[in-house]
């Protein structure tokens, strides 16, 4: 995968890069998500009530890491495949550094359309992750 827990997301999105990752490889036929029944995630957030605001929510905007969600869709893309290709005992090509693409742009109807082409349109994910990203 090459950098599994890319550095360019300082504080959200890692969780749904590596599982669209997953279920860009679960598309292609290599279903490897597994639930485990005895495993609980609590999520500890302010909006929960479990806890007090503090910095690390109000020296964040809460839509900040979207654009490096949307900017390292390439990257995703490229280590589902390498991970494709390993699955298949192929020789994965080496390993190329994280690619940036352009950010989400401020015009709303461009960023609509951008978000439309890449997310909703992206043949490489099941149709429910790809609607669910989109929405």
């Amino acid at each position: 995968m090459g950098e599994p827990y890319p550095v360019a997301y300082p504080r959200a999105f890692i969780d749904y890069h590596l599982f669209d990752i997953f279920k860009r490889l679960q598309r292609a036929g290599h279903d490897r998500i597994r639930y485990l029944e005895d495993v609980i995630f609590e999520n500890i957030h302010y909006r929960t009530g479990k806890v007090a605001v503090d910095e690390t929510y109000t020296k964040r905007g809460r839509f900040d890491d979207d654009s490096t969600f949307m900017a390292l869709i390439q990257t995703r893309q490229i280590a589902a495949k390498r991970l494709e290709q390993s699955l298949l005992n192929n020789d994965v090509a080496e390993y190329e550094a994280i690619r940036y693409e352009e950010v989400i742009p401020p015009n709303p109807i461009l960023a609509l359309t951008m978000y439309t082409s890449r997310l909703l349109f992206d043949g490489e994910l099941p149709w429910c992750w790809r609607s669910w990203l989109w929405v």
